[in-house]
């Protein structure tokens, strides 16, 4: 986890704790970012996204289960500085599980996390604020209609179950710009990221980086980064040379994102809350050439549907 960031927020209420009765949500305690949840236990995440590029728009939405979804479960390969790189299995139980349970990676039929109501969730410190419910089927919580953007960077922000017991904080931050232009990744070289750095140091902010170059692959490996937020950081030659050993097909798939993190315990599980200015980067990967049709592939070389890849003719 990072570092805890207290903010102090303005007010005078002798109560501490948030006022769910009043119109503007009410709460004296200083903003404590906890950082996100190990991955191995998290049970449950909440996102305000602010969204550029062509599809620009500003959206929440989150959910909590029973117990650490044990179909999410990723195995570490490498790590490296702030980077690792996790691989998805694709576990076979035999005889197969019912429909209440799922298939582990140690290829164990076990319960399946359950999705669950925890009444209404309320969003506070943005222009309008939020009250949400959980939506059936399947006990989730979100908002798509968030004026856009939601943030613009120092907001406080406080997210709570009316009842108190879940309570989680986050901050609002300037709006990511990557820079350098498109990301070629090259085996036997590393891959330097860079952005604009934030103006304002008040908020500590992450900047975190997802990374795939094998869409189709049985059991693909995914580039995990994250970041302090200084505007530049290298991914190390040895991790994407693992990435280009494990396959490469498809059209890979890049994104940068800002974000704060904040988590707490809740019933024994780990909740977290992240605000977020996601953004989808292009990337290539030399040497690999992929395709939607014959049209995109070089001469002497086809494309193969099944793995979006141009190969050459038969």
């Amino acid at each position: 986890m990072v570092s805890v960031i207290a903010v102090v927020a303005c007010g005078g209420s002798d109560d501490p704790g948030m006022d769910v009765d009043a119109g503007p949500f009410v709460d004296d305690r200083p903003i404590e970012l906890n950082g996100a949840c190990a991955e191995d236990q998290r049970s449950g995440r909440f996102r305000l996204e602010v969204s550029g590029g062509t599809s620009a728009s500003s959206s929440i939405h989150g959910e909590v289960t029973d117990k650490v979804n044990p179909a999410r479960a990723r195995v570490l390969v490498a790590e490296e500085g702030a980077c690792r790189l996790e691989q998805r299995l694709n576990p076979l139980c035999d005889p197969g599980c019912s429909n209440d349970e799922v298939c582990t990676i140690n290829n164990v039929c076990t319960t399946a996390a359950r999705t669950l109501d925890l009444g209404p969730i309320r969003l506070g410190g943005l222009a309008t604020n939020i009250e949400m419910k959980a939506r059936s089927p399947g006990n989730n919580y979100f908002d798509t209609t968030i004026a856009h953007p939601a943030i613009m960077g120092g907001e406080e922000l406080r997210l709570r179950t009316t009842t108190g017991d879940l309570a989680l904080d986050g901050l609002g931050s300037e709006s990511l710009v990557i820079s350098g232009g498109d990301w070629a990744i090259t085996k036997g070289q590393p891959l330097i990221v860079s952005w604009e750095a934030p103006t304002v140091s008040a908020v500590k902010t992450q900047v975190g980086l997802t990374l795939s170059i094998d869409q189709h692959g049985t059991s693909p490996y995914l580039l995990i980064c994250e970041f302090a937020d200084t505007g530049s950081a290298e991914v190390a030659t040895t991790l994407i040379d693992s990435l280009f050993d494990a396959g490469v097909s498809g059209f890979p798939n890049a994104r940068l994102e800002r974000r704060t993190s904040d988590s707490q315990t809740y019933k024994e599980r780990c909740v977290d809350f992240q605000v977020a200015h996601p953004r989808l980067h292009n990337a290539s990967v030399t040497g690999h050439t992929p395709c939607n049709g014959p049209n995109d592939c070089p001469d002497g070389q086809t494309c193969d549907l099944g793995t979006n890849t141009c190969v050459a003719q038969q």
